[in-house]
C-alpha cells in the first residue's frame, strides 16, 4: 500500500517506501475498540522500536514530542472491519505543511528496519483486539496525552475552552 486516509479525509502518503502505510481486514467489530486497540498496538509498536515518550492524542493519533508519528483509521463494510495504520519509519523531510507535525522514528533517532516494525505492529494489534475492556481503558490511561491539557473544543458550532480531567476511551462499548 502506498497511502492512505486520515479520519478528516487528509492523505497519508508513504513516498519511496520509507514508512509504513497498511489495511487489515477483520471481522466486523465495534469500530470504536478497534480504533482503540489498533492505536495502542501503534503506540506500543513505538514503543518496542524504542522511539522516545510516544503516547496517543485521541482519537487516534501516535504523538512523539508534540509531532504525529502514527494515525489510524477504522471504516467498516456490511460484513468486514478495515483498520488502516500509516506510521512514519525513515523520513528525514516533510513537505512544507507537515514540517512542524510530522515525524518519523529516524528523526527520533530510531534505526528501524520496516519489515520489523510492520511485524511487531501486526504481532501487536493481534493481540490488543484480545485485551478485555478493561485492560485497553487501562492501557490507555497510561499512554493518554490529552489528560490535564487545555484543549478548545467545537460542539454546535460554539468553540469552549477546557481543561482535559480524562477521556473515557471505551464510552459506550
Amino acid at each position: 500500500q502506498t497511502g492512505g486516509r486520515g479520519r478528516l479525509g487528509r492523505c497519508w502518503a508513504d513516498d519511496h517506501g520509507l514508512g509504513i502505510a497498511l489495511t487489515i481486514a477483520v471481522g466486523l467489530q465495534n469500530p470504536e475498540r478497534l480504533a482503540l486497540a489498533s492505536g495502542l498496538a501503534a503506540c506500543i509498536t513505538a514503543e518496542h522500536s524504542n522511539a522516545p515518550s510516544p503516547g496517543i492524542r485521541w482519537p487516534n493519533d501516535v504523538m512523539v514530542g508534540g509531532r504525529k508519528l502514527a494515525g489510524v483509521l477504522i471504516e467498516v463494510s456490511s460484513s468486514l472491519a478495515f483498520i488502516g495504520i500509516g506510521l512514519n519509519v525513515h523520513q528525514t523531510t516533510w513537505p512544507t505543511e507537515l514540517t512542524d507535525i510530522a515525524i518519523s522514528l529516524a528523526q527520533t533517532g530510531v534505526v528501524a528496519d520496516r519489515l520489523n516494525v510492520v511485524r511487531t505492529l501486526l504481532e501487536t494489534i493481534d493481540e490488543t483486539l484480545r485485551w478485555s475492556d478493561a485492560r485497553l481503558v487501562s492501557e490507555f490511561t497510561s499512554r493518554d496525552l490529552l489528560r490535564g491539557t487545555t484543549r478548545v473544543f467545537e460542539h454546535a458550532g460554539r468553540q469552549i475552552t477546557g481543561r482535559v480531567r480524562q477521556i473515557d476511551p471505551i464510552v459506550g462499548l
